[in-house]
């Protein structure tokens, strides 16, 4: 896939509370992109408004391929977060939904509908043409939750290793759809907010 354009993409990642999913996929993002040299930004953020740190398994699943993040706590998503993200993946298409309602102008895709349904970007358009067409992508599949991830709250460690597997994989086809891009100037394992 030829490289995209040296400008750095946002990308929002959200989930309910922004205490496990969100933190670990956007972890995982930052990493995978940073190692292709691909031009990200990644923040996370969540649909509910209390603050509460990150879950002590997704740290420990971070912290084990070294991959920080500058806070240890949830964020809300709020209008700076979304004004700032060229697109938004959500965990869950509800929350996709949720989502643009709130925000009606923004790019948002459940996580998993993006990866794995929509095609990756044609060599004749640009990552903001691109993501502008998906846009309009029918998203029927989605909307049955067949590509929803799962919340392992209240589970044993074994499902966090599982969601691990399989947001890695995951994260690792976006990564591919979104192409090639310059390095980027922040260090590499440390997801900003």
């Amino acid at each position: 896939m030829p490289a995209m354009s040296t400008e750095e993409l946002h990308i929002l990642l959200v989930c309910g509370d922004n205490a496990r999913l969100s933190p670990l996929a956007a972890g995982l993002l930052a990493r995978h992109a940073h190692d292709v040299g691909l031009a990200l930004r990644v923040a996370s953020a969540g649909l509910v408004d209390d603050e509460q740190p990150f879950d002590q398994s997704v740290m420990w699943i971070l912290k084990n391929r070294s991959i920080t993040f500058d806070r240890g706590t949830s964020q809300p998503l709020d209008d700076r977060l979304v004004n700032g993200a060229d697109l938004i993946l959500t965990m869950t298409w509800q929350q996709a939904a949720d989502v643009t309602a709130q925000f009606p102008h923004s790019s948002v895709f459940a996580i998993g509908y993006f990866g794995s349904a929509l095609p990756a970007r044609p060599d004749t358009l640009d990552t903001a043409s691109w993501l502008d067409s998906l846009r309009n992508f029918p998203d029927a599949q989605a909307a049955e939750g067949r590509w929803d991830i799962k919340d392992p709250a209240g589970k044993p460690e074994s499902a966090y290793l599982e969601l691990e597997v399989k947001l890695d994989h995951l994260i690792r086809r976006i990564v591919a759809k979104l192409g090639n891009g310059e390095a980027t100037a922040t260090e590499p394992n440390v997801v900003r907010r």
